[in-house]
C-alpha cells in the first residue's frame, strides 16, 4: 500500500466513524514452517512479496485510525 492508498483508506474510515482501519497481509512475512504459525511468531520472509508485506505492515505502525494487519495464509485441505 503506497502513501496516496492509505491516505484513501483513511479519509474513508474517519467519513464512516470507524476506529480502525484493515488490511490485507500475509503469511508470506513468516519463515515456512511445517507447525502452525500463530501471530508471535518472529517474522523471517523468504521471498521478495513476503519483505514488502512486512515492510507495508511497518510503516503502518502509529497510524490513526488504528492499523490492522491481516495476516491471510492459504489452506489447504
Amino acid at each position: 500500500m503506497n502513501a496516496q492508498q492509505h491516505a484513501g483508506a483513511k479519509r474513508i474510515a474517519r467519513a464512516c466513524g470507524a476506529d480502525r482501519v484493515l488490511h490485507a497481509s500475509s503469511a508470506a512475512v513468516y519463515a515456512p514452517s511445517l507447525s502452525p504459525i500463530d501471530e508471535t511468531a518472529e517474522c523471517a520472509p523468504r521471498n521478495a512479496y513476503g519483505a514488502a508485506k512486512l515492510r507495508m505492515e511497518q510503516a503502518l505502525l502509529g497510524a490513526e485510525p488504528k492499523a490492522v494487519c491481516l495476516r491471510i495464509g492459504n489452506v489447504a485441505g
